[in-house]
């Protein structure tokens, strides 16, 4: 699972929740809310789930 919140810890996005064997693989934000609206610029952190695994960071949405 890949999800993207904001700086209140609001779920913004799932940007993927199903089951992938193993591997790399690349996933994209296109700064859209689960809604399809566009959210402010700012920051925002991500979250991926993998089993028992989770790993999340801090990540900059830029305005265009």
């Amino acid at each position: 699972r890949v999800s993207v919140y904001n700086m209140f810890g609001s779920l913004i996005a799932d940007l993927s929740d199903r089951f992938i064997s193993g591997g790399h693989y690349e996933t994209g934000w296109d700064g859209k809310n689960s809604a399809g609206e566009k959210v402010s610029p700012g920051v925002y952190f991500y979250s991926i789930r993998a089993g028992k695994s989770e790993r999340s960071g801090k990540m900059v949405l830029m305005p265009r």
